[in-house]
């Protein structure tokens, strides 16, 4: 019609359609009469379209389904090593030992990859981002690399000296062979799924992989808990972490227990509850505090650990005078902690001053 429309005779028209392989006018006259004349079961039946052969699963539908199984739960697993390549080594596996065909080393894969990322797709299945990764994946901050380097220094020079595994598929215990045999007893959070370098991962909406240590260790490690089988029990720390001192009371006792052990006789025994330096909280969040008088106060007192490791104090309310049971504010607090603020600072400059003070640093806690 647009041909038409700018004077193009017919003729040549359907002389440029057959040179491109367009429909051309004698087609299009005839379907032009079915449509109008001919029964409506001939205009919608022209035989091309649908689907003509029989496809993989139709022939297999037993393999589909436990391909299906298989990959939902690889895409539940804790690992997010699954990809379309290992469901397509399943099916393939799976075909020939239904099948009893022997396969030729120079065969290709039965199924695709290509054709099993769609089987994925199509059965519900998602190829998203990773959120699992470990912490340290790609950003490691310039303080915790020179942390992490001094913490390995300890240990790598001295490695004779420690109980080792060897690799391989049956490992065994290497006896200390250089000073005095040392016991590395050792709990690092960091290594929990620490292997988790993925990008991004196949799930499933209903089998998304659920991460908890008690779980982990018990179903995947076989690890049974008898219950009151302990000897001593420990008390965490506030807010669920250790802090220095939870960590020598509570571990007062394993450390002189250890030593009547006769194995361990003759033995240095190193204890690591963690290495990792995430662990952070403010006692004392800036923010929380206003600039003047009688303005908001979370707290009572501030209380914090000098560079002697004296316990330091200070009320956050005047105790006497006209303003008695009002909040100082945080210019009041920075006067009495020796800042000498000048008057004219606003609230964003004090707390810029304070953040320096040991009671508005980060703590450091041990999980």
């Amino acid at each position: 019609m647009t041909l038409r429309h700018f004077g193009i005779s017919w003729v040549k028209c359907d002389d440029f359609f057959k040179e491109i392989g367009a429909l051309r006018a004698t087609t299009a006259n005839r379907w032009a009469n079915t449509f109008l004349s001919g029964s409506f079961d001939k205009f919608i039946n022209e035989g091309r379209g649908g689907k003509h052969i029989s496809s993989f699963y139709d022939v297999f539908p037993d393999i589909e389904l436990l391909a299906k199984n298989y990959s939902v739960q690889r895409c539940a697993a804790k690992a997010a090593d699954f990809d379309a390549f290992e469901l397509a080594k399943f099916i393939d596996e799976q075909f020939y030992m239904l099948t009893s065909i022997k396969k030729d080393s120079n065969d290709s894969l039965i199924r695709s990859v290509k054709s099993c990322r769609l089987d994925l797709r199509r059965w519900g299945a998602r190829f998203e981002s990773n959120s699992q990764r470990p912490y340290f994946e790609g950003h490691k901050r310039q303080d915790v690399v020179q942390h992490l380097t001094t913490f390995l220094q300890h240990f790598l020079p001295r490695k004779d000296s420690y109980y080792l595994i060897s690799e391989g598929a049956q490992p065994k215990w290497q006896i200390p062979t250089v000073g005095t045999p040392t016991i590395l007893i050792f709990r690092d959070e960091s290594t929990f799924r620490s292997g988790e370098v993925s990008a991004k991962r196949w799930l499933y909406d209903d089998q998304v992989p659920f991460y908890s240590k008690g779980r982990e260790l018990d179903e995947e490690q076989h690890i049974d808990y008898i219950e009151r089988s302990a000897s001593a029990s420990m008390h965490v720390g506030f807010d669920a972490y250790f802090d220095n001192a939870t960590i020598l009371t509570q571990f007062e006792r394993l450390f002189k227990l250890l030593e009547f052990k006769e194995c361990f006789n003759n033995h240095k025994i190193e204890i690591i509850v963690d290495n990792a330096r995430t662990h952070s909280a403010r006692n004392y969040n800036l923010s929380d505090f206003g600039k003047g008088i009688s303005t908001r106060c979370p707290v009572d007192r501030l209380q914090w650990v000098d560079d002697k490791g004296a316990t330091q104090s200070l009320s956050c309310y005047f105790q006497q005078g006209s303003n008695r049971g009002k909040s100082k504010g945080l210019f009041e607090i920075a006067v009495e902690l020796n800042y000498n603020p000048s008057p004219k600072l606003k609230l964003s400059e004090l707390r810029q001053l304070l953040a320096h003070h040991p009671a508005f640093q980060n703590v450091i806690f041990l999980s």
